[in-house]
């Protein structure tokens, strides 16, 4: 996973990416990012979003939420430690 995917989500922004978050909790494409998948859909999410300024704040911030509740690093720190004592 690219880090740029988290600094992104992080920090409010709206993420447009060829890469799924399949097996990243909790992320959906659609809600929480968006994701295309050719050249076609990417110059089609590029003309949409610009004018659907409603619908792409409501995909950021639902990602924004997500990686506040479970992707700091405070949350992956408790996750290794948990995980360090699961294997104890």
């Amino acid at each position: 996973m690219n880090p740029h995917t988290f600094e992104i989500l992080g920090s409010g922004g709206f993420l447009l990416t060829d890469r799924t978050l399949d097996g990243v909790h909790g992320f959906e494409s659609g809600t929480d990012y968006w994701l295309y998948l050719d050249t076609e859909s990417l110059i089609q999410s590029i003309r949409e979003f610009p004018a659907d300024g409603d619908k792409r704040e409501r995909i950021a911030n639902h990602g924004h939420e997500k990686t506040k509740r479970h992707h700091t690093y405070a949350a992956r720190a408790s996750k290794i430690l948990k995980d360090l004592r699961d294997l104890g």
